[in-house]
């Protein structure tokens, strides 16, 4: 009986998930496809996939910084 509790448990678990999955995934189809959809329908067109300098810049200078504070850190403790 805790066998069967527990499989029914399982499968009302997986079909939650399952359902924000389909949620999530629909929610990122439709708010990207429908601003492209209506650009082109405007006769419009939108910029491709070019990366934000500034914020990637950013990115790689705060990791850069996070790992020399993170070797100094190992040469301190080595000491």
């Amino acid at each position: 009986m805790k066998g069967v509790f527990g499989i029914v448990a399982l499968l009302v678990v997986v079909a939650f998930v399952a359902l924000l999955a389909k949620r999530q995934f629909g929610v990122a189809r439709h708010g990207v496809a429908a601003p492209t959809l209506a650009a082109s329908a405007a006769g419009i067109q939108p910029p491709v996939g070019e990366p934000p300098t500034a914020t990637t810049e950013r990115v790689r200078d705060d990791v850069q910084r996070a790992l020399e504070q993170s070797n100094e850190r190992l040469r301190q403790v080595d000491r």
